[in-house]
């Protein structure tokens, strides 16, 4: 029996092994920087604010590996209910298939908020997911 797993959390694999059974792992090189940018900042204290949609199995995955160090917002407005241990070691990571207005929106209101707030070193939101949202905003202007 084979598992395809795409972003799954630790939580998960393990489950997964304990069965017995096979992973073939078809996680995107940029889901796995998101997984080990996380893991990265948990271990050095930081609260990580994870940009994304509760339910997308990328974000679960994603808030398995930092469980305790990890909080969700999903809007502007939920940014400025954060309450966290210490804005000096605050930093956030995003779903790579966000769309790019909404996360420059929450990502702005974040920087307002926590002005020491580390970023990713590179954007997270995947390519082509970016050059899909700008095909579409081509043909069809608001």
């Amino acid at each position: 029996m084979n598992i395809l797993a795409n972003a799954a959390s630790p939580h998960g694999r393990e489950q997964a092994r304990s069965r017995n059974l096979q992973i073939n792992d078809a996680t995107s090189p940029l889901v796995t920087k998101v997984h080990l940018e996380a893991i990265k900042y948990a271990r050095s204290g930081y609260t990580i604010v994870l940009i994304g949609h509760k339910d997308h199995d990328e974000v679960i995955g994603t808030l398995g590996e930092a469980p305790d160090r990890t909080v969700l917002v999903t809007s502007p407005e939920e940014v400025d209910a954060l309450n966290v241990p210490d804005p000096a070691r605050i930093c956030y990571l995003t779903q790579t298939t966000l769309s790019l207005d909404e996360t420059r929106d929450i990502v702005s209101r974040l920087k307002q908020r926590f002005p020491m707030i580390q970023g990713p070193p590179a954007q997270d939101i995947c390519y082509a997911t970016e050059n899909r949202q700008m095909g579409v905003k081509a043909v069809a202007p608001f």
